[in-house]
């Protein structure tokens, strides 16, 4: 349970919202599994399209992509301040595995 420990303006929104349709707290899985989603959302509406992948990740690494997130706000660049397991990865599923989309030049 979160019972948004956190002030947040996106923490209270996404409890607010959980609360709204499940009548429960959601879990830090659950978290995550919101951010990733529309974090890939936001990279995509950057973006202007949604079928081109490369656009997609160009988007996603520009140091354009920012929001606010449960957890505060995420600000993702290239580099994501030297803390390489913040950048965000562009991923398709191929032949039945996760393929992920190269980082741009």
């Amino acid at each position: 349970m979160l019972t948004c420990q956190v002030a947040y303006p996106g923490a209270v929104k996404f409890e607010e919202g959980y609360k709204a349709i499940n009548g429960s707290t959601p879990n830090a899985n659950q978290v995550y599994d919101y951010n990733c989603f529309w974090t890939a959302i936001y990279a995509v509406a950057l973006a202007g399209i949604d079928t081109d992948l490369v656009k997609i990740n160009e988007a996603a690494h520009s140091g354009k992509l920012e929001w606010d997130t449960p957890m505060g706000h995420a600000h993702y660049t290239a580099e994501s301040g030297n803390f390489p397991g913040l950048m965000p990865r562009i991923a398709i599923v191929q032949n039945n595995k996760l393929v992920s989309v190269p980082i741009p030049d």
